[in-house]
């Protein structure tokens, strides 16, 4: 590699599924520590030390929040880790490479196309580093023991401390590690950009991103469409293994924030500068699919996506009612008529359709406004039935209709 030639680093995900197994420690393998600070490579191992403690259940207890799934400790695996050298130790443990030692849906999807993609990997212009709950930031070849633990697990102290998630531990070390990691190559192969591929968001919560500000590194965090976690990591594994190249620095077809990418998991990704609100996100969706929504105020664009907001969640879940929604929508329209005529400022969607002759609308309108009033009045009875998710979307099918006839004219 030439010597001073860029390098872009991809920041991923650890694995839940693991293999079992390994061989002894081999002390030539690359470490992360071995290219931080001395304070950092300390703070690195204590803070690895003392999560290690808690999946003994010595001094406290890890509580599997993610899928309520009991403490860390009654787990055979986190009994079996040794304090090794991955620790600044000296027992003997069993260890595999954390590529080889993580083997979940990304890790399955992305070998799957892509069969000599490790093989590849050293020497190039691309670099990856996994942010993992127990060891915090790994080389992707580095060795590693099996283990379970979470970012979102619960610290529970025994001496009856408020409870803090594995995230919020690591944060400190873990922003001071990977900014020791970007100085270390800074002569020999500066990194310029780094992707955060990271799946979930107590992992991208992990990190102090604004800490990165007054580095000349830039930061591209990826941004799912319509939702993220676990579903998406086959279709992630697929987009590294199949676009690898335009992760590199001045690629040809480099990614760039303007576009959405399809990830073949009925989902699409796309890369922004800083991680945006769900809000933020679903705004500007709106105006990509929707151009006519420009000629709208502000607080009709804001009602409408944290409607598509509630929206979302209904599709995902089963326990948000229908009524919610359509209350929703229903709120976007009587807020959009109030803002663009101020004599019905404090008029309802209801004593508008009274009045409908001071709207100036068509009958076809003044239908779709019976429809929408009609459906607002059931969710406002929750003593009737139950609206259907059907009905919901009719809502909002609605809604959009109506104030797109007003904005057109």
């Amino acid at each position: 590699m030439d010597s001073k030639q860029t390098r872009s680093l991809l920041l991923l995900s650890c694995s839940n599924a693991k293999r079992e197994g390994g061989r002894p420690f081999d002390p030539s393998t690359r470490k992360i520590s071995d290219s931080l600070s001395g304070e950092t490579r300390n703070a690195l191992h204590n803070q690895r030390n003392r999560v290690l403690s808690l999946l003994r259940g010595e001094g406290g207890r890890l509580y599997n929040e993610d899928q309520k799934g009991g403490f860390r400790d009654e787990r055979t695996c986190n009994a079996d880790i040794a304090q090794g050298p991955d620790f600044a130790n000296s027992a003997d443990g069993s260890y595999l490479p954390a590529y080889q030692r993580y083997n979940g849906r990304f890790f399955a999807r992305l070998t799957s196309d892509s069969p000599t993609f490790w093989s590849h990997l050293r020497g190039g212009r691309i670099e990856i580093v996994f942010l993992s709950a127990l060891y915090g930031l790994l080389f992707w070849d580095e060795l590693i023991q099996n283990y379970d633990c979470h970012f979102s697990d619960l610290v529970q102290l025994q001496e009856g401390n408020k409870e803090r998630t594995l995230s919020e531990k690591w944060r400190d070390v873990l922003t001071k590690s990977l900014k020791d990691l970007v100085k270390a190559d800074e002569v020999s192969a500066p990194i310029t950009t780094i992707y955060d591929l990271l799946s979930e968001e107590e992992y991208q919560k992990a990190i102090r991103w604004q800490a990165f500000k007054d580095t000349d590194v830039e930061i591209r965090h990826r941004v799912f469409r319509h939702t993220n976690g676990p579903d998406l990591l086959a279709g992630l594994g697929g987009l590294v293994a199949k676009n690898w190249a335009r992760f590199a620095p001045d690629a040809e077809e480099e990614f760039t924030t303007q576009q959405w990418y399809d990830l073949g998991v009925k989902d699409e990704i796309r890369f922004e500068n800083e991680i945006p609100g769900e809000l933020e996100i679903i705004n500007r969706e709106l105006i990509e699919s929707h151009e006519w929504l420009r000629n709208t105020p502000e607080e009709t664009r804001s009602d409408l996506a944290l409607a598509e907001v509630l929206s979302r969640k209904l599709r995902r879940a089963k326990n948000i009612p229908s009524r919610s929604l359509v209350i929703a929508y229903v709120t976007a329209v009587e807020g959009y008529l109030r803002l663009t005529d101020h004599r019905r400022a404090k008029e309802t969607l209801g004593s508008m359709i009274r009045c409908k002759d001071k709207l100036d609308i068509s009958s076809s309108v003044a239908d779709r406004l019976n429809q929408l009033c009609e459906l607002r009045n059931r969710a406002a009875h929750r003593d009737g039935r139950e609206l259907t998710r059907e009905e919901a979307e009719d809502a909002r099918k609605i809604a959009f209709e109506i104030i797109k006839r007003f904005a057109d004219r």
